[in-house]
């Protein structure tokens, strides 16, 4: 009866330890559970392209990164 008595008592000793321990003795830790990218940096690509207006030639930006112009046309000093 004392043994039974005695494993019962290191039994729940056992449990209520295991259930105090800090999450970071369990080593679990938010660093080793998540992986970090580091951001790489991007060139923006364009091109130049042009046209002829009434005899005058105009250049514009075209951005290939966001598709969209980045200026109106103007004329292309010589």
């Amino acid at each position: 009866m004392k043994l039974k008595r005695t494993i019962s008592i290191l039994l729940i000793i056992i449990t209520m330890a295991a259930f105090s321990l800090p999450v970071y003795a369990l080593g679990i830790t938010p660093e080793a559970t998540v992986t970090y990218q580091t951001p790489t940096p991007v060139w923006e690509q364009t091109r130049w392209y042009f046209r002829m207006n009434n005899g005058v030639m105009e250049q514009r930006l075209w951005s290939h990164t966001f598709g969209r112009w980045l200026n109106d046309w103007h004329p292309v000093n010589s």
